[in-house]
C-alpha cells in the first residue's frame, strides 16, 4: 500500500487511500501537471508479476482509455511501477448511494422514490447500453450502490468498471472496504447465479446487478443472495426473494416488475439488452406519472403506513438474509425500523383542492423533463418467461396470427435460394440461382443495389449483426463479403472451401462467421468457422460422421449449432475449447434440413425429414436440452424454419408447397395462402424482419414475396 505523498511517475502525488481489498488498492491522487484530482487504481504486486496479465492490463487499459461517454469517468493514463501495475482515471467528486441511502435512513426519510431514482437509472442503463455495445464489449461485474456516485451538479456515475470480455483483467475490481460479503471481486447480493458460479457472464450480468441495486435503493432492504434463490427454485419453493412493490407499497407495480424481470435467477429470462431494460422502465414510468397525484402527496413512505388497512404486524418487513451486523457491508436496517409515526392527515376540501393543482403541475413538469419517459418504445424481444411452453407470456409486439401475401418481387431471373432480413430491419437480401444478390430497402422494397461478383448460383445470404456487411455463399465455392452501405464487394472473398457454400451464419456478436460446403452425395462433414475480428482465420470443427445441411448460432452468442445427414445435431461450444453436445431426434433416423433458436435462447427447433418440425426446450443445468412434441402438419419434409422475435411463433416451409404459421405454445398452425390458394411453388428459404411484423420468402418461382 502506498503512503500519503507518495510521488508516481514523477506526476501523480498519492493523497489517501480510498478502497481497497482482494486484487489492490485504490487512491485518491493529485495530478500535478494538470493540477486536477484522479482516482489511481494499483493491482496487488504478486499478481503483477505474471507476464500474462500484465500484457492483459495493458490491453485493457487502452481499450477503457477510448471510451467516452457521460456518465463513465475517462481513464487517462497507465504505467507499471515497482512491480505493480497503475491505471489513472478521473476523480469524481460526490456521494455514492450506499451513503446517500444510509443518510436518508438516519433521517428519517425512508428509502429513494421512484420519481428520485428513475432518472439515475436511465442514465446508468445509457451508459451500460454504450459499454456492451463496443466492438469489444465491456461487462462491469460489480454494479452495486457504493459504485455509483451522485455529483453536486446532479450528474451520475458509474464506477470502478474496466472487465473487457475475455480479457483477464485482474484491475476491474477493487473491493471496498473489508465486507465479509465481498468475494472475487463483486458483492454477493448483487451478484447474478452465473457469476457466482464462475460459469461465465453477459450483458444479462451487469442487467441483474443494477436490479439488484434498484431493489435495494426502492426497498432499504438486501435483496436475497441468487444462490438461496436458486436453491429454494430447486427445491420447488417459491422464490424468496419479495418483489420490490410488496416489500415497499410505494413503489409502482410497473416498476416493480421491471426489477423483478432484470433480477430473474436466470440469465435468459432478463432483459435482453441494457436497451430493452431502459425503455421498458420508461414505459413504467408512464404508470408513475399517472400515480403521481397520490404518490406525490407522500413525499416518504410513512403515509403508505398510515393509510394501510391491515394491521401493524402485518406491516413488518424482516430480511429474508441479512448480513452479520459491523462487517462493513453495505447493509441498511429494514424500512421498519427507520420509519418516524405517521403525522395526521388534514381532510379539508379547500386543502385537498389545492394539492391536486398543484400536483397536476407537477406531472406537467415531470413530462416536460423527461419527455423520453412518457414516449412508448417498441421492444421486439418479449418479457421474461418461465422456462415452459405453457407459461410464456404475450410479447408487446406478437407476429401477426394470419400473415397475408403484400407484394411479390420479381426481379431476379432463377431460383431464389435464400432470404434475409438486416438485423434493423431496414434492409432485405435475396440470393439467386441467377449468380446475383439483390440488396432491397425493406421500407419501400425497391432494389437498393444488384451484387454481382459470383460466378455460380446464391445459395446462402446473412447479414452481419451491425448489418453493415452481407455475406454470401455460391456454388462457385467462395464466401463474398458486401458493404451494405456502397454496394461494393469486401476484396478478396473467402475462397477456402472446396465445395459450394450452401449455408452462412454470422454470430450474434460478429465475431463469427460458420459455413458449410456441399454438393449431392459428398458433402463437407466439417464446419469452418472464421474468425471476422481475427483477420478472417479459420478453424474446422469436426465431429459429424455425414455431410452437414444447416447452421445457426444461439442468441447467447456461445453456441453453434449444425444438423448433419449422420441424423444428429450437434452443439459447439464456439468460445470455449470447440467440444460439442449431440442431440439425436426421436423416433427412426430423422434428417434435420434447417434449424433455428427462438430469440430468447430457450427453443430449438429443426424442420425434419419425416415432415414435422423437432422441437428441444433449454432447462436449467443439469438436464440440458430436452425435446418436447414436434409439429406436425406438413405432408412432405420440412425445408425451411424460422422463429418470430416473440419466440412463440414459427413458420416452416415443405416439399409439400405449404408456408405454415405455427404457434408454439398451443401446438397448432395455420396455413398461409395467397389470393389463388397455396403457394404455387416451392419455398427455399423464410426469415421474419426484426419485429415479426414482415415474413420474406423466397422460392422456386424466382419470385421473393412480402407477407405482411
Amino acid at each position: 500500500m502506498l503512503a500519503p505523498d507518495t510521488r508516481l511517475k514523477e506526476r501523480y502525488r498519492i493523497l489517501e487511500k480510498i478502497g481497497g481489498g482482494g486484487f489492490g488498492h485504490v487512491y485518491k491522487a493529485v495530478d500535478e501537471v494538470f493540477g486536477c484530482g484522479v482516482a489511481i487504481k494499483e493491482t496487488r504486486e504478486e499478481v503483477a508479476n505474471l507476464d500474462r496479465l500484465r500484457k492483459a492490463f495493458e490491453r485493457e487499459a487502452k481499450l477503457l482509455h477510448s471510451l467516452r461517454h457521460d456518465s463513465l469517468p475517462r481513464v487517462t493514463d497507465y504505467f507499471f511501477h515497482d512491480g505493480a501495475q497503475f491505471l489513472v482515471m478521473d476523480f469524481i467528486e460526490g456521494e455514492d448511494f450506499t451513503s446517500r441511502l444510509r443518510n436518508r435512513l438516519r433521517q428519517k426519510q425512508g428509502p429513494f422514490t421512484c420519481q428520485e431514482l428513475l432518472p439515475w437509472a436511465d442514465k446508468i442503463l445509457a451508459a451500460l447500453e454504450y459499454l456492451h455495445s463496443r466492438p469489444e464489449p465491456i461487462i462491469h461485474r460489480d454494479i452495486k450502490p457504493s459504485n455509483i456516485k451522485l455529483t453536486d451538479e446532479g450528474d451520475v456515475y458509474l464506477l470502478d468498471f474496466g472487465l473487457a470480455k475475455g480479457v483477464t483483467g485482474q484491475m476491474s475490481t477493487i473491493i471496498e472496504g473489508q465486507s465479509s460479503s465481498s468475494v472475487l471481486g463483486f458483492t454477493r447480493e448483487y451478484a447474478p447465479l452465473e457469476q457466482l458460479q464462475d460459469t461465465g457472464t453477459e450483458p444479462q450480468s451487469d442487467i441483474y446487478a443494477l436490479g439488484a441495486t434498484l431493489y435495494h435503493l426502492l426497498t432499504a432492504q438486501l435483496p436475497v443472495s441468487a444462490p438461496l434463490r436458486d436453491e429454494a427454485l430447486q427445491k420447488g419453493q417459491s422464490d424468496p426473494l419479495r418483489t420490490a412493490s410488496d416489500v415497499n407499497p410505494a413503489i409502482s407495480p410497473a416498476v416493480s416488475q421491471v426489477i423483478s424481470q432484470a433480477m430473474a435467477v436466470r440469465w435468459w429470462d432478463r432483459f435482453g439488452s441494457a436497451r430493452e431494460m431502459r425503455d421498458a422502465l420508461a414505459r413504467s414510468c408512464e404508470e408513475v406519472a399517472a400515480e403521481l397525484p397520490r404518490s406525490a402527496a407522500r413525499l416518504t413512505l410513512q403515509p403508505v403506513l398510515a393509510n394501510a388497512q391491515e394491521d401493524r404486524s402485518t406491516l413488518k418487513r424482516v430480511p429474508l438474509y441479512e448480513p452479520s451486523a459491523g462487517n462493513g457491508t453495505e447493509a441498511v436496517s429494514s424500512p421498519d425500523k427507520e420509519l418516524a409515526r405517521p403525522s395526521r392527515l388534514r381532510r379539508s376540501w379547500f386543502v385537498i383542492g389545492i394539492t391536486l393543482v398543484l400536483l397536476a403541475g407537477l406531472a406537467v413538469v415531470v413530462r416536460l423533463a423527461f419527455p423520453s419517459w412518457f414516449t412508448p418504445a417498441v421492444s421486439n424481444k418479449p418479457e421474461a418467461t418461465v422456462m415452459s411452453p405453457e407459461n410464456l407470456k404475450t410479447p408487446l409486439i406478437a407476429t401477426p396470427a394470419d400473415l397475408k401475401l403484400r407484394r411479390r418481387l420479381q426481379n431476379h431471373e432463377g431460383v431464389v435460394w435464400s432470404v434475409a432480413l438486416s438485423p434493423d430491419g431496414t434492409l432485405a437480401a435475396s440470393g439467386s440461382e441467377d449468380k446475383t444478390i439483390i440488396l432491397w430497402d425493406a421500407k419501400t422494397w425497391g432494389i437498393r443495389f444488384t451484387l454481382r461478383g459470383h460466378t455460380g448460383a446464391v445459395y446462402s445470404v446473412a447479414f452481419s449483426p451491425d448489418g453493415k456487411t452481407l455475406a454470401s455463399g455460391s456454388y462457385d465455392e467462395t464466401i463474398r463479403l458486401w458493404d451494405t452501405q456502397t454496394g461494393k464487394p469486401i476484396e478478396p472473398p473467402l475462397s477456402e472451401h472446396t465445395k459450394p457454400v450452401i449455408r452462412l451464419a454470422f454470430s450474434p456478436d460478429g465475431d463469427f462467421l460458420a459455413s458449410v460446403g456441399s454438393e449431392p452425395k459428398n458433402g463437407d462433414k466439417e464446419i469452418r468457422l472464421w474468425d471476422v475480428r481475427g483477420g478472417w482465420k479459420s478453424k474446422i470443427l469436426e465431429g459429424h460422421h455425414n455431410a452437414v445441411l444447416a447452421l445457426a448460432f444461439s442468441p447467447d452468442r456461445r453456441t453453434l449449432v449444425s444438423a448433419s445427414y449422420d441424423n444428429t445435431l450437434r452443439l459447439w461450444d464456439v468460445r470455449g475449447n470447440g467440444q460439442s453436445m449431440v442431440l439425436k431426434p426421436s423416433g427412426p433416423d430423422q434428417t434435420c434440413a434447417a434449424v433455428a433458436f427462438s430469440a430468447d435462447g430457450k427453443y430449438l427447433a429443426c424442420g425434419s425429414s419425416d415432415k414435422t418440425v423437432k422441437l428441444w426446450l433449454h432447462l436449467p443445468e443439469p438436464q440440458g436440452w430436452a425435446e418436447i412434441a414436434p409439429l406436425k402438419a406438413h405432408a412432405q419434409p420440412i425445408i425451411s424454419i424460422a422463429f418470430s422475435p416473440d419466440n412463440k411463433t414459427l413458420v416452416s416451409a415443405g416439399e409439400d408447397n405449404t408456408l405454415r404459421l405455427w404457434d408454439i405454445t398451443a401446438q397448432t398452425s395455420k396455413l398461409l395462402t395467397t389470393s389463388q390458394g397455396r403457394a404455387q411453388a416451392l419455398l427455399r428459404s423464410v426469415a421474419f424482419s426484426p419485429d415479426g411484423q414482415t415474413l420474406l420468402t423466397g422460392g422456386e418461382d424466382k419470385t421473393v414475396s412480402v407477407w405482411q
